[in-house]
Formats: structure tokens, sequence, C-alpha cells
């Protein structure tokens, strides 16, 4: 008889090894995992002994971005405009008034271009200054003039006369400029009163005619000596004396360049006002008042 033989169930047979596979849910769980291996976790489950970690903070997207942009500059754009009242408020009071700074050898008015014209008039402005600078060298040249005729001929022709009505020029003409047409316009700009644009437009029309007036001089009217013009330098001053002569020629060399360069202004000048919808506002300013006048009478 045959004796059992307690080692013949081989396990590395094929039967033997069916029998001895693990079952798919051991000690480790369902993962099938062997000892000595690490278990696969996935991303989204903690690793355990661990808390969860809460990701980054989002940056803040584009249009969010924007929008506090555009909230902070309409909350400066409404301080600089509150500001802007409050010093309307207080040079309207008196209480602000801006120190004398023109002209600088003794200041008995304010003008700043830079700091209180806007940028985009401050050309506009500037030209207009150099048309106020070039009729006070007119006029003043023009006085000399009629000085130098007084004492180089001898002949009684008016020359007398002339002088002081020249004299009359000067001292009417350099004050009176600055407060009739040019302190309009610079207040105009500042302001931005349509009304007062038109005042500067008459003021300054009859400016032009002056000096289109003196350049050729005429002999009517008025002294012909109190003109250094075209017509009194080759008329009357080179028939007598050629220095007098050639100092009323340059004379009406500088009333010509004046009488040009202000024509220019007052083109620039209405270019740039009927531009920004002046001329418009001057409209609706006289429909305006107009009313009001017709309703106060009724």
């Amino acid at each position: 008889m045959p004796v059992s033989n307690p080692f013949s169930d081989n396990p590395f047979t094929a039967g033997g090894a069916s029998a001895a596979a693990p079952s798919s849910a051991g000690a480790w769980g369902p993962s099938g995992s062997s000892p000595g291996t690490v278990p696969a976790y996935t991303q989204d489950a903690p690793v355990p002994g661990t808390s969860a970690k809460p990701g980054p903070t989002p940056f803040p997207t584009k249009g969010r971005h924007e929008a506090d942009l555009a909230k902070r500059e309409a909350e400066l754009n409404a301080r600089e405009a509150e500001l802007k009242r409050w010093e309307a408020d207080l040079r309207t009071s008196g209480r602000l008034r801006p120190k004398k700074n023109w002209p600088k050898c003794c200041p008995i008015a304010v003008m700043d271009i830079k700091g209180e014209v806007p940028q985009e008039l401050q050309g506009v402005v500037s030209a207009a200054y150099l048309s106020y600078l070039g009729l006070c060298l007119c006029l003043l040249y023009q006085l000399a003039s009629v000085i130098v005729a007084v004492a180089l001929i001898n002949t009684k022709s008016g020359r007398l006369s002339g002088f002081f009505l020249a004299l009359i020029y000067t001292l009417i003409g350099i004050p009176g400029a600055w407060m009739i047409w040019y302190i309009r316009l610079y207040t105009a700009a500042i302001k931005d009163r349509a009304f007062t644009y038109a005042w500067f437009f008459l003021a300054y029309l009859i400016h032009i005619f002056w000096c289109i007036w003196s350049a050729v001089s005429p002999p009517i009217l008025f002294n012909k000596w109190s003109y250094a013009g075209w017509v009194t330098a080759i008329v009357a001053a080179l028939p007598n004396n050629a220095v007098v002569g050639a100092v009323y020629i340059v004379g009406a060399s500088l009333w010509s360049v004046e009488a040009l360069i202000s024509i220019y202004v007052l083109k620039v000048v209405y270019s740039t006002f009927r531009g920004g919808g002046g001329e418009q506002r001057l409209k609706n300013a006289a429909i305006q008042s107009a009313a009001l006048h017709a309703v106060a009478r009724v």
C-alpha cells in the first residue's frame, strides 16, 4: 500500500498555484497591494494623517482690474473738479488774489499764460501777446520818429503838433490795447466765455484797421507827421531829409509787419473759437439774452 506523500501538494504546480493565489481582498484592502509597497492615492484624496490645504487664491480678473482703475480715475476727476470749483469761488469772492507779476520791472497786472490758460489755448494767447508787444514797439518807435523829424527838419510843417498826437497815440494805445482786446482774450481763454470772445473780435478788428492806417498814413483827418507810414516817408520825409526818410520807412515797415501778424492772430483765434463750438454757444447765448429781455418787458 503506497504511503501518501505529505509534500505532494506542490504549490508551484498549476493546481497549487491556483489554490495559493491570494484573494483580491487581502489585508491591505481592495487595492490588492502587496506588503512593502505604498498604496496609490488619488490626487484629490489627502494623505492619511495630514489635513487638506486650500489652493492658491486666484488673481483678480482683467475686467475687475479695469473697473478698479476706472473707479479711481473717476474719483480723481471728481476731486479735481471740486478743487477747481473752490478756486473759482475764492477768486470770485476776492479771497484768492494772485500776485501781480507783469511787467517784471513794475508789476501792475497778473499774467501767467502757462499757469492759468489751458494748454490747448496757450499758443493762441501767446500769439496775441506777441501782437500786443509788436503794437507797443510800433507806437514807441513812431514817437521816436516824430522826435527825430522835429529835431532834423527846420521847415515849419506841423511837426510839433504831430509830436503831441504821436504822444497821445502812445499813452492811450498801449494801456488801451491791453484792457480792450488782449486781456479780453486772456480772460476768454481761461473762463471760456462766448461774449468775451465776441468783444475781443470787435476790438481786434479796430486794432487791425489802426495798424493798416498807420502803415499807409494817408494825409487826411490827422497830422501826417504823427504817423510813421509809407506816404509820410515817401512824400514828406525823404524830400526834406534822407535820415528822417529812412527812419520813417523803418516805422512803416514795422506797422506793415504788425498788421500782417494781427491778421494771422485773428484768423487763428477765430479758427480755435469756431472749432471748439464757440460760434454755436454765442448764438445760443444771444437767443437766451433776447428771450430774457422779451420776458422782462412783458
